[in-house]
């Protein structure tokens, strides 16, 4: 049966998940629901469980789990390390060859998982088998060290980063029915979740909705072809073919490495692209058509995207520290040097330098600020992510809110409506965050019908 943009297509459980360090002893460690009260287990005293109920699902894994957590006490391995654990678990309760899967079309055993094991063997830094082996003990036996990185392959490859509602990692999980569904940078479905549950939504109208019909985004692609390329290449073993890669490749790119045409007349905008073998690419002006720009103004194209990259890295260490008054000023810094320079006002490097500028203004509470910066990132990067994207509708949720502490009401929810466009359709009408902003928009409905008291 056909599916419309918003129609829920699957749900699935994780055959194994754990949350991040981080969130270890902060949320339920098989719901992944954060809790005022949990069930601790008195076993490893390590992890906890919103009820009974969710400590019993999780028993099968972690009674074998448990007294290995035990014997590395007070150190909590890495995630990788314990989802390699927990596969290995799998694999000695003989459920690596069971199917998994409510609905027949997505039924799948974790041994017909593609590893990629000749690459992953010549190409991949290792597991940490001196960790997994500390772990393990004399408690669970481990497999061969070719049947360990077959494991690790599959799970490298199959792996979802688990969110919670504003993106931000809680966990990890390999989830084999939604590992059926392929890649492409211009997807047809996106996944959301609910705790450690996946759910996948239809983002365009599918006449077959078969695994084979529908795709799904494995990276944030939020980015030009050559990178989304690469990054898919070295994790997932796959050269990309899909229409954002080959089709319209060139005009994505344009936008996201966009800088001003040099003639001074001209207020249109050119850019570039890497061809297969790596070479820079100036693409024609987007208004005069020009073609024949000077050498060191494709010089300094490039220079500006490799210092861009430099700079957002930088940024995202010195935000990691929570240094939020150094992020600001550092931004604000490069930002005066992109005014200045050839760059245009949708180059993604303007786009991701305002993202940090603006998270820092949030967590120093300059409201009005954060939301002049908010504006500038959602207005050009929604040109780069023209598809219905989860990451744009909660950008747009976050601006509305923005607005609405800076008593801007009015623009508030018109920005909160367009965010409600995206979210129905990326998180349907029963997910908590669409109903937090159903109730957002009420509220500023019913602060603009208030009777005028002057």
């Amino acid at each position: 049966m056909a599916r419309k943009p918003g129609d829920e297509i699957l749900r699935c459980l994780p055959y194994a998940h754990v949350l991040t360090k981080t969130q270890i002893r902060k949320r339920c460690h098989f719901c992944f629901a954060r809790c005022d009260q949990f069930e601790i287990c008195s076993g490893c005293q390590t992890y906890t469980y919103c009820d009974i109920k969710c400590q019993e699902l999780d028993w099968p894994i972690h009674k074998s789990e448990c007294q290995c957590l035990v014997n590395v006490l007070p150190e909590i391995p890495s995630d990788s390390t314990r989802i390699m654990l927990r596969l290995v678990i799998r694999r000695q309760n003989g459920d690596d060859t069971k199917t998994f899967g409510a609905n027949k079309l997505y039924q799948r055993r974790f041994v017909d998982l593609m590893s990629h094991y000749s690459e992953m063997k010549t190409y991949r830094e290792c597991y940490d088998r001196n960790e997994l082996s500390k772990l393990a003990g004399n408690k669970v036996e481990l497999p061969s060290h070719d049947v360990l990185l077959e494991i690790y392959g599959k799970m490298l490859i199959n792996s979802f980063q688990i969110p919670d509602e504003f993106l931000n990692k809680i966990g990890t999980g390999l989830f084999l029915s939604s590992s059926k569904l392929n890649h492409s940078c211009a997807p047809n479905c996106a996944y959301t979740y609910n705790g450690s549950e996946q759910i996948i939504r239809a983002l365009t109208h599918i006449e077959q909705p078969t695994p084979e019909k529908m795709f799904v985004s494995y990276i944030d692609n939020a980015m030009p072809s050559w990178e989304r390329r690469e990054l898919l290449c070295q994790n997932y073993y796959f050269h990309c073919m899909c229409r954002w890669c080959v089709q319209e490749s060139k005009q994505i790119d344009q936008i996201m490495t966009s800088v001003r045409c040099p003639d001074s007349l001209c207020f249109g905008f050119s850019g570039f692209t890497k061809d297969e073998s790596g070479r820079m690419q100036l693409l024609p002006c987007s208004s005069c058509g020009k073609t024949d720009f000077p050498v060191e103004f494709g010089k300094e194209a490039l220079r500006l995207w490799v210092y861009g990259n430099k700079m957002v890295k930088e940024l995202k260490q010195m935000d990691e520290k929570e240094d939020h008054e150094g992020v600001l000023k550092l931004a604000e810094n490069v930002l005066s040097e992109f005014d200045e320079s050839i760059l245009h006002k949708s180059n993604l490097q303007f786009i991701r330098i305002r993202e940090l500028a603006k998270g820092a203004c949030i967590e120093l509470e300059l409201w009005e600020k954060a939301a002049a910066y908010g504006e500038q990132v959602y207005m050009q990067k929604i040109k780069c992510v023209p598809h219905p994207s989860s990451s744009i509708g909660l950008q747009l949720f976050e601006q509305g809110k923005l607005l609405t502490n800076a008593l801007k009401i009015e623009k508030a929810l018109g920005i909160l409506i367009q965010a409600e466009n995206i979210l129905r359709i990326t998180h349907g009408i029963e997910d908590s965050i669409y109903l937090e902003l159903q109730d957002l928009i009420e509220q500023c409905e019913d602060f603009l019908n208030l009777p005028n008291m002057g």
